[in-house]
This record gives C-alpha cells, sequence and structure tokens, in this order.
C-alpha cells in the first residue's frame, strides 16, 4: 500500500476513534445510520458546490476549502465503516447457534 493510501486509513482510523470516543452510542433504526453516513457526504457536497462555484467564500482560499473538503470526506469515510461495522455485527447476531454437543 502506498502511503499516500495509508495515511489516508490513518486518518479515517484516527477520525472513527474519535467518533466513538465522543459519540459512543449508535442508532438502532437503520435509517438513522445510513442517515448519518448521507449528512457527511451532504456536507462534503456543500463543501465541493461551494469550492466549484463561489471560491472564496466567506474569505477562505482554495487551500482552505480544499482542506474542509478533505476533512469532510474523512468523516464521511470514518462514519460509513461505523456504519458497515454494526451492519456486519448485527448479521453475525443473527446468525443460528449451533447445540453444543
Amino acid at each position: 500500500m502506498s502511503r499516500v493510501k495509508a495515511g489516508i486509513l490513518d486518518d479515517v482510523l484516527k477520525e472513527l476513534r474519535s467518533a466513538k470516543k465522543i459519540h459512543p452510542g449508535w442508532p438502532d433504526h437503520i435509517v438513522a445510520r445510513a442517515a448519518i453516513v448521507a449528512e457527511g457526504a451532504g456536507e462534503l457536497l456543500k463543501d465541493a458546490l461551494q469550492a466549484k462555484y463561489e471560491p472564496g467564500k466567506a474569505g477562505l482560499s482554495l487551500t482552505d476549502q480544499r482542506a474542509a473538503m478533505r476533512r469532510e470526506a474523512v468523516q464521511t469515510a470514518a462514519m460509513a465503516i461505523r456504519f458497515i461495522e454494526v451492519l456486519d455485527a448485527e448479521e453475525i447476531a443473527r446468525e443460528p447457534k449451533l447445540p453444543d454437543t
């Protein structure tokens, strides 16, 4: 794996750990969980639209706007991983248990 990819994954996993520490609870409702992921993607889209069509809005440089997009992308990736983790854990919990022999 390249150092660039490793750095991205490190940032995403760091964000995931931080989010779990700050918000240890995760919604029981699958739609609420998906909405959390979608909210992050929506923020990323908003930042991308501003960078494209409103460069320099609120006094932000292109570098600042790109940094904001990266932060949102990392947060979205972290929430997508959390979504998948819980989804997979629920599937494992639903698997029938073999009787002890």
